[in-house]
């Protein structure tokens, strides 16, 4: 979690293709899917976590009510993990993680890069 503590698991989701989407830390919420769920949130809550578009088929599928929540990441070759934060949705069927704070810390073997996509485990977290 934010505070470096071990995030309480929700669910058990699956595995699921990652490939990568650039976020910048400036990003404007208000193009995101999840704008209308994050009115009147603080800039901290929306950077406490990088950034992903859901598309992957757990959770009934991307929806409002997914706007928010928190997903750990594990590469499933490396166990590297990262905990993100769903602000957007895609159309392939997988992750969209943010390029510079979700994907290459996963990537740690450069191998995802190389094959354009990781696969990793998901969990939602408590964030």
């Amino acid at each position: 979690m934010a505070d470096g503590s071990e995030p309480r698991v929700l669910q058990v989701l699956g595995a699921s293709k990652s490939t990568y989407h650039y976020y910048h830390p400036e990003y404007r919420v208000s193009t995101t899917y999840c704008a209308d769920a994050f009115a009147g949130k603080s800039r901290e809550w929306l950077m406490a976590y990088p950034w992903v578009a859901y598309c992957a088929p757990y959770m009934g599928g991307m929806s409002q009510a997914n706007c928010g929540k928190c997903l750990r990441m594990t590469n499933s070759r490396t166990a590297s993990q990262v905990i993100v934060r769903i602000v957007d949705m895609c159309g392939h069927g997988a992750i969209d993680a943010d390029y510079q704070s979700a994907f290459i810390p996963l990537d740690t073997d450069k191998g995802g890069y190389a094959a354009g996509h990781l696969i990793v485990k998901l969990e939602e977290v408590a964030c």
